[in-house]
């Protein structure tokens, strides 16, 4: 069947995907939140800002698939004709609601949860579920059954942990939600698969008001970029928040904005942004339109960009280094100035290859290094030129 419709001629090449994306938010993770009350999704929202909006966006398989195709995995940077582009810790803030405030706050620290660790964080008193605890995951449907079903409290009875006080069950809920959620929509697995050290984010959170999940965000989405450069069948970074941010830094707007409009959610605004604007279709339409873009076709600052300071590299590098869910990616503010509201120069040509890599047992995290020089990254009042 031809996924453009009857009649559509495109080469064989752009109706094959090279990889797999999040193509759609899943309907039970959709119902969950609608069914939630407006206290439960004021505490999912005290935790997701507004990544919640992704539910309600259409992801577009052939942009990403096409940005691939400008990825330098050695630079982290797409590489264009004339110019280079990367997601910013700033601009990834912004879609979120929380890039105020970046320079001062925590980036959140990965952790291995076991199975054992994983129902306990969750408050869930069983150690049958079956053998994909064993291998560092569980499906939707799992958290579902015990927390999104209205029923839930009362079928799974004493196999969670609530003292059979209905509220504290809803409480538990919305930890769960947001595991579920992190785990399908921003940091996903192919299959639908949620990792279990998503579990620690909730603790971080209640313990470090100032913690930030940001820096974790972007360095799994550049670590899928390079990961499907390479050949993998799957994107496990969040491909909606890369479309939203490379669409925004392509789409012309109007001087004149109205900023009430979205009430700062500029990721449930998208759609209404892009409605006057035609976009290519199919993958290598995009991958044209990608060659033929030029430094004077790109918007360089978002018109809601939000920071009052922007990060732009440390004391003792020429660039951060982020710690995703899954590896470590470095990250080079320098070589996208523009995009800071700064005069772009010439950026220093540092090696960046020993802060790539894959969390392992066998491989040592070099936390304090990495916190040395995040705790020492310089901040910088932008300046639109």
């Amino acid at each position: 069947m031809n996924p453009y419709g009857k009649g559509d001629k495109r080469q064989r090449e752009d109706q094959s995907p090279r990889f797999m994306i999040v193509d759609k938010a899943p309907t039970l993770l959709k119902t969950w939140y609608e069914n939630m009350t407006n206290h439960g999704r004021g505490m999912v929202f005290k935790r997701l800002g507004f990544l919640r909006s992704l539910l309600y966006v259409e992801p577009r398989r052939d942009l990403i698939e096409a940005l691939v195709h400008f990825w330098d995995p050695l630079r982290n940077v797409f590489r264009f004709s004339d110019c280079e582009l990367t997601p910013t810790l700033e601009e990834i803030g912004a879609f979120i609601g929380k890039g105020k405030h970046l320079h001062i706050e925590e980036p959140m620290i990965p952790k291995h949860i076991n199975g054992r660790r994983f129902l306990e964080l969750l408050h869930i008193n069983e150690n049958d579920i079956g053998g994909c605890l064993d291998n560092g995951w569980v499906p939707l449907e799992f958290l579902y059954k015990r927390y999104g079903k209205s029923d839930g409290f009362e079928v799974y009875g004493k196999k969670l942990r609530n003292n059979g006080c209905r509220l504290t069950w809803e409480a538990h809920s919305y930890d769960a939600f947001v595991v579920a959620f992190l785990g399908i929509m921003v940091f996903p697995k192919k299959g639908g698969k949620i990792s279990m050290n998503l579990a620690a984010v909730i603790t971080a959170f209640e313990k470090k008001p100032n913690i930030t999940l940001v820096p974790m965000i972007l360095a799994d989405i550049y670590r899928a970029l390079t990961m499907c450069k390479d050949g993998k069948d799957y994107f496990e970074g969040c491909n909606i928040l890369l479309q939203l941010w490379m669409i925004e830094h392509i789409r012309h707007h109007s001087y004149a904005v109205d900023f009430k409009v979205e009430w700062n959610d500029y990721i449930g605004g998208h759609k209404e942004r892009i409605k006057d604007h035609s976009f290519p279709k199919g993958i290598e339409a995009w991958k044209q339109h990608l060659n033929n873009l030029t430094a004077d076709n790109i918007v360089w600052n978002y018109h809601w960009f939000p920071s009052a300071e922007v990060i732009y590299m440390s004391t003792f590098r020429s660039f951060i280094v982020l710690m995703g869910l899954r590896g470590v990616q470095p990250y080079m503010p320098l070589r996208v100035m523009r995009q800071l509201g700064r005069r772009q120069f010439i950026p220093p040509n540092e090696d960046m290859r020993e802060f790539m890599y894959e969390f392992h047992p066998k491989t040592p995290l070099r936390q304090s290094e990495i916190f040395k020089i995040w705790g020492d990254a310089y901040s910088q009042v932008p300046t639109i030129w």
